[in-house]
């Protein structure tokens, strides 16, 4: 406790080094988008001291969990200048991989209608794939087909507890006008017209909602969730009374600049319009 900071910094990375030196050894540092200062630094003081060391240090990180000030940022840049850093980016799952890790979640061969709803769903994501696979067995809602397990009739595959808390544990980490915002981008869909969530939210919360990782944007004037599971877990946890009133709105935006009338339709269905609904459907017919 007496110690100078530099001093304590120096002791660490000498203890680390010599654990490896009679042999080898490897470090896991997960979850570095949660880190600390404190680990940061030290990752940035031994970084050099490796290359002459037995010691193997690796750190894992998700790269939607960055925002633009992350100090991780700043770290990775470094040591990339530096050429002490190695990367290694991990794909999604293939539809192969994803087919065999599901077999192995459900001890039997799954169809290849459920793999592919399972890998649409889960985006190719281990962890997503994962709890919908438990929560569709765990449900009871599959059965043996001719081609493996599959769905049972009208089945649906749910939205896992697990990923809904996750995702709404770090939407609670937002500004409270940029949690709004992303309540107001959830119900515009899937894919989000930047300069209609701007003219709701203002153009400051959409700007923090694409700075904090929650929206990326994937074309310009366009963002969509990281996630599509992302988006529904947002979705599902606006009170049906707020979730109304911003259908309602969006519709009227839409309708005013003149937008897609089945978009419209559907905006106005959720908000319980039947009869602006009805007739921008027509409109779409027409």
């Amino acid at each position: 406790a007496d110690g100078d900071h530099g001093s304590i910094l120096e002791a660490l990375i000498t203890a680390l080094l010599a654990v490896a030196e009679p042999s080898q050894a490897a470090i896991l540092l997960d979850d570095l988008h949660w880190s600390d200062d404190a680990t940061l630094e030290l990752l940035g003081a031994i970084a050099p001291r490796l290359a002459d060391s037995r010691l193997l240090l690796v750190g894992a990180y998700r790269t939607d969990e960055l925002p633009q000030s992350h100090p991780l940022r700043l770290l990775r840049n470094d040591l990339r200048r530096s050429r002490t850093l190695d990367e290694v980016e991990l794909e999604p799952l293939s539809d192969r991989d994803a087919g065999e890790m599901i077999e192995l979640l459900l001890g039997e061969p799954a169809s290849p209608q459920l793999v592919a709803s399972l890998q649409a769903r889960g985006g190719g994501n281990p962890f997503f794939i994962e709890e919908l696979t438990l929560a569709l067995a765990d449900g009871g809602r599959l059965e043996n087909t001719a081609g493996g397990l599959g769905l049972t009739l009208d089945a649906e595959v749910p939205l896992p507890t697990t990923i809904r808390d996750a995702v709404l544990v770090r939407a609670a980490e937002l500004p409270p006008p940029a949690r709004e915002a992303a309540e107001v981008a959830a119900v515009a869909g899937y894919r989000i017209d930047l300069e209609l969530l701007s003219e709701v939210v203002g153009a400051n919360c959409a700007a923090v909602l694409l700075s904090s990782g929650m929206l990326r944007e994937p074309e310009a004037g366009w963002a969509e969730f990281r996630h599509p599971l992302a988006r529904d877990a947002v979705y599902e946890d606006i009170p049906w009374l707020r979730r109304s009133e911003l259908h309602r709105q969006i519709a009227d935006r839409l309708e005013s600049r003149s937008g897609d009338h089945a978009e419209i339709a559907d905006h106005w269905l959720a908000a319980r319009e039947t009869d602006r609904a009805i007739d921008a459907m027509i409109a779409a017919i027409d």
